[in-house]
């Protein structure tokens, strides 16, 4: 059983948008079976996807809460709970997308290894969100051993993490400066990818591993050979209207032209990640594109521009950072009559923490 997909988003304007959302919320307001609506609340979500990230995850909790709620409508929520835990990593809410996942790990109790280890990957991903490297590179590599022997075992039924495992590998490798491993390894999904089948289910993973094969390379100071892959997966990725996926190859693509002292398409591209991502309100790829793009403006001494950039990145930064700290303060307020001193200690220290953080980024 396969419980999450990362499906392809439909392109639709902003007209067809509003027009297919009043469609399913009129739909949501009869008086139908809550199957239905669970049905209903999930597709609002997929419709909000990389248009309104906020808004999708408020669809997808619904969806959840009711199918729980309500066991009869025979929907199953963990498949809908991957879908908030990658929407609340996409958002950079590595802490909520964390303990949704080890929740379905939970709920899963040694059932269905092949989504015990998803969670287990995805798990690795949020900590490489949190700048905490070694750990997600401890999660993705047990992950990987243990699907390795699902496949030699012949009974995994899943297979992107054919593409997947040495991918996010080589991603990580590269993250803890550890070029030559992350190159074994992005060779190795490179090589994987000729021979295994592509489809609508792990299509996605051929300009994954292109993006970070132009990562890889331009850290060894091989521009050429970077920016080919590069182009290579922004091709692909239009071809597949998966809009996301274009901001880190813009901002590799911004990186080289920036080792290669061509500030202005090293700006052209690094304005490109910047606003996409700011139009999918994605904080942490918002903060990384508008941190460069200080970087480039200070070179060519335009100060203002580089202090405007670098007063977005901290809004970015504080952004992504309330998620945990909101999470927090709710769970204390909800004990509030017991422990009032416990609560006001708790949000002079957050204060302070926010203070400090500030200072060192």
């Amino acid at each position: 059983m396969a419980l999450f997909f990362l499906c392809m988003q439909t392109a639709y304007s902003q007209d067809e948008v509003l027009k297919k959302n009043d469609s399913l919320q009129h739909l949501l307001h009869q008086n139908i079976h809550d199957s239905f609506k669970v049905k209903i609340l999930e597709d609002l979500h997929n419709l909000w996807k990389n248009k309104n990230y906020g808004r999708s995850i408020e669809y997808i909790k619904e969806a959840i809460a009711l199918a729980d709620k309500t066991p009869a409508t025979n929907y199953n929520s963990l498949g809908l709970k991957y879908e908030l835990g990658f929407a609340l990593m996409e958002v950079g809410d590595a802490v909520r997308s964390i303990e949704t996942f080890q929740q379905i790990m939970k709920e899963l109790d040694g059932k269905y290894p092949e989504d015990y280890l998803t969670a287990q990957a995805f798990i690795g991903m949020n900590y490489e969100t949190l700048g905490n490297f070694p750990k997600a590179l401890e999660y993705q590599l047990a992950a990987s051993k243990d699907y390795g022997r699902l496949l030699l075992h012949d009974s995994a039924k899943d297979r992107r993490g054919v593409l997947g495992n040495p991918h996010k590998t080589a991603v990580y490798y590269l993250k803890n400066n550890q070029v030559d491993s992350a190159l074994y390894y992005g060779q190795q999904a490179l090589s994987k990818l000729k021979d295994e089948p592509l489809n609508d289910f792990n299509r996605f993973f051929s300009w994954f591993i292109k993006t970070v094969m132009g990562d890889i390379y331009a850290k060894l100071n091989k521009y050429d050979l970077a920016l080919s892959f590069y182009q290579q997966a922004e091709q692909e990725a239009v071809q597949y209207h998966s809009t996301p996926d274009l901001i880190p190859v813009y901002l590799g693509r911004s990186k080289v032209y920036y080792q290669q002292n061509d500030l202005n398409k090293a700006k052209h591209s690094a304005l490109e990640a910047y606003r996409l991502a700011d139009t999918l309100k994605l904080y942490p790829l918002v903060k990384e594109s508008a941190l460069f793009l200080k970087t480039i403006f200070s070179s060519q001494h335009q100060m203002d521009s580089a202090i405007f950039y670098y007063e977005i990145a901290m809004v970015a930064k504080d952004s992504f950072f309330n998620a945990d700290i909101a999470r927090k303060i709710d769970a204390l307020e909800f004990a509030e009559e017991k422990r009032g001193q416990e609560l006001k200690a708790f949000q002079q220290e957050r204060s302070a923490q926010f203070y400090l953080l500030g200072s060192k980024v």
